[in-house]
């Protein structure tokens, strides 16, 4: 599931990209970072019951987002 998501212009594309490139991470090590991402993408929108906003995704817990 996760290996579609890494394309070039996909939801994953820059995060995997930059854990690869950026990071010098192994491609196997930064896919597996993309499915902990996912993982943790669907169980907190399990445990929120909100619907799925890519913003929320990539943003840092530290700044708080305003509030709808």
């Amino acid at each position: 599931m996760s290996i579609p998501l890494v394309s070039q212009g996909r939801l994953f594309s820059k995060y995997y990209h930059g854990k690869k490139d950026t990071g010098k991470m192994p491609g196997q090590k930064a896919l597996t970072c993309v499915m902990r991402k996912i993982l943790k993408m669907f169980f907190g929108r399990y445990k929120s019951g909100r619907p799925f906003d890519s913003d929320r995704v990539f943003s840092m817990a530290s700044k708080p987002t305003s509030a709808l």
